[in-house]
């Protein structure tokens, strides 16, 4: 039995669309009652996430297998899976849209990718049109056409015949009118500004709400539209190229009992969609999958040479293969490049105060760092613009780049949510733009775990199985590594110990529970439960001198965080059990006192304390650079 992954099935999503009909019955699929438009054959985005059926991930969905089995997707980079295959049906013709591109909708949708699309005709009434492109010759002109109602001058119509092919780009203006079945290729975006809806009523008697602003911001006044959707280009061996951009490419595979057809897989991963034809098999080193008219799968990466037979036409998508050149294409680099080998990491740590980056080798040797106050007048981009630009004047290669930041963050959309400390940075998607700005893959994760992770593979915590991180500082903040690898909870809240409830007491900001450890034990709490019991306004440094002179203020604080910590380790020990505990953070490492009395009052309430491991981080104040770039596998 081969080792390569096999094929993923996937079960496609379909979508009520007021202009669609029933004719997606034809490809096999149990419609829902009402009109149905849409078909999401191949989709891992918010609007429709397909589920995989069948073989090891059955169930799991093409996002979730996106995130927690890259290594199926090796090559390609992008927070989200980057391609969306649809079938359309038209029963009606859809409104008059535009799209952006990927600059304009990152700055102006939240961080959103644009829209290319392309499409293939399945099908079309006899006299069939589609609308791609416009006659304005800049955003005046085009502005005045709308205004007049001179849509029959501004539109370009194409007459349409099973089997066209139309590339459509950011900034081109289309709609598929009535009568047309077409597959869809396109990133995974559902980015789209209506132009206009033929004046059409809703049910409520309103006009649909118009874009005409964005579209006109977007639209690409110098592009050319074309006259005919007709295939030009050879077919050789069953396969024509039907188009190739920095987004994706895309092929016609024709396959006759005849004539099976040998489709090499060398990218990091194919959609295809059977859309005509009796079906056939597809077989790979793994193993044989029957298919018919309706069936879409992709061709993971590594999955091997894929053999076709049988009687049916296909089309297929990827984004463009690693030898490509130039960013946009899809390329992930593996060659080395002038200053440093492709295994080196890059790690980031993204801080209230300050921003701090460094690149590692494969043997965590410190390559470069440098260390920047986060400047809170310049915003995200601006500042992470300033990282940027430290690691391209390094001149070192590397494969990646791993990020730490401080919560509450979304590490599936890679974005920032709203961080207590870093103003301005609310709902930022860090890895959209790192990715964007430096072409490399971007792995985003907590301040907390990166630290963790980081005592794992190379600290405090090396050769355990299983690690319980705590960082006592500014805050209290928790990770759980198991394996070496994080573990972060079905919704990325595992560890988050900071509202952990260990008693009663109620002097806590709002938002914070009664009773929860950072509110006892983080420095801050410290100092102001000692400022209130001196009358004096203290530091945490402050507190700790004073417990070591003997002041009964301090002496009781100080016990008090520590029994709240001990029984913060009780409660962790009774859920995970871990090997061992590390302490860190500026609290805990500069005064490791405090935590062999943490240890102390922990042995007293554990089920079995000659078992209790507690040490302190090794890492230091690198932690989280370490750590981050450990991200990065």
């Amino acid at each position: 039995m081969s080792d390569r992954p096999g094929l993923i099935m996937l079960k496609p999503v379909l979508h009520n669309n007021i202009w669609g009909g029933r004719r997606l019955a034809e490809f096999g699929y149990e419609l829902p009652d009402g009109p149905v438009g849409e078909c999401w054959g191949i989709a891992a985005h918010p609007h429709g996430d397909c589920e995989i059926d069948g073989g090891p991930y059955d169930g799991m969905t093409l996002s979730q297998l996106w995130y927690e089995h890259h290594e199926l997707f090796e090559g390609a980079v992008g927070d989200r899976f980057p391609l969306l295959v649809k079938v359309l049906d038209a029963r009606e013709s859809l409104s008059i849209q535009v799209h952006p591109d990927d600059d304009y909708a990152f700055e102006h949708e939240d961080g959103s990718l644009g829209k290319s699309e392309c499409w293939y005709v399945l099908d079309a009434k006899q006299d069939g049109q589609i609308i791609v492109g416009q006659h304005a010759h800049d955003r005046a002109e085009f502005a005045q056409m709308v205004a007049e109602g001179r849509w029959d001058d501004l539109e370009n119509r194409v007459p349409i015949h099973p089997g066209d092919f139309f590339d459509i780009r950011p900034g081109t203006m289309h709609a598929i009118m009535d009568g047309t079945m077409i597959l869809e290729t396109q990133q995974s975006s559902d980015v789209t500004y209506r132009v206009y809806d033929f004046d059409r009523r809703q049910a409520d008697g309103s006009l649909r709400e118009l874009h005409l602003q964005q579209a006109m911001d977007v639209i690409d006044y110098g592009a050319k539209a074309p006259v005919s959707g007709k295939v030009t280009a050879p077919e050789v061996d069953g396969v024509t190229k039907l188009m190739s951009c920095e987004y994706f490419e895309v092929l016609r595979v024709r396959v006759t009992p005849d004539a099976p057809v040998e489709l090499e897989q060398r990218h990091p991963f194919m959609c295809l969609s059977v859309v005509a034809g009796a079906g056939g098999q597809v077989s790979t080193p793994a193993g044989s999958w029957d298919v018919h008219k309706g069936s879409h799968f992709v061709a993971p990466h590594g999955s091997g040479a894929l053999s076709l037979s049988g009687d049916m036409t296909l089309i297929c998508s990827y984004v463009p293969t690693i030898a490509a050149s130039g960013w946009g294409k899809g390329d992930y680099p593996t060659t080395k490049s002038a200053g440093g080998a492709t295994k080196n990491r890059i790690g980031i740590d993204i801080g209230g105060t300050q921003l701090r980056v460094a690149a590692y080798n494969e043997d965590g040797e410190e390559l470069a760092k440098e260390v920047m106050p986060n400047d809170h007048d310049l915003g995200p981009a601006a500042n992470l613009q300033r990282l940027v630009d430290a690691i391209n004047g390094w001149g070192i290669g590397y494969m990646g780049i791993g990020v730490g930041a401080p919560g509450p963050l979304s590490f599936k959309a890679g974005k920032i949510l709203n961080p207590p400390n870093l103003p301005g940075w609310e709902n930022f998607n860090i890895v959209s733009f790192l990715e964007r700005e430096t072409k490399h893959r971007v792995r985003l994760n907590n301040d907390a775990n990166v630290a963790g992770l980081a005592e794992s593979l190379s600290g405090a915590g090396w050769g355990y199985e299983s690690l319980f991180y705590f960082t006592v500082s500014t805050g209290v903040g928790g990770a759980y590594i198991y394996q070496n690898q994080i573990v972060g909870g079905a919704n990325s809240c595992a560890a988050e110990v900071f509202n952990m409830v260990v008693n009663e007491f109620e002097d806590v900001r709002p938002g914070m529970n009664v009773g929860s450890v950072e509110e006892q034990a983080s420095g801050p709490s410290i100092a102001r439960m000692a400022s209130k019991g001196l009358g004096r306004t203290v530091d945490p440094a402050e507190v700790f001198a004073l417990y070591e002179q003997g002041d009964e203020t301090a002496r009781k604080v100080i016990d008090h965080a520590a029994d709240v910590l001990a029984k913060a380790v009780h409660n962790v020990s009774c859920v995970v059990d871990p090997d061992v505990f590390v302490f860190g953070g500026s609290v805990a490492l500069n005064n490791p006192w405090f935590i062999d009395l943490v240890c102390e009052k922990a042995k007293k309430l554990v089920l079995n304390p000659s078992t209790l491991r507690i040490e302190l981080a090794k890492c230091g104040g690198d932690a989280g650079l370490i750590g981050a770039s450990l991200l990065v596998r």
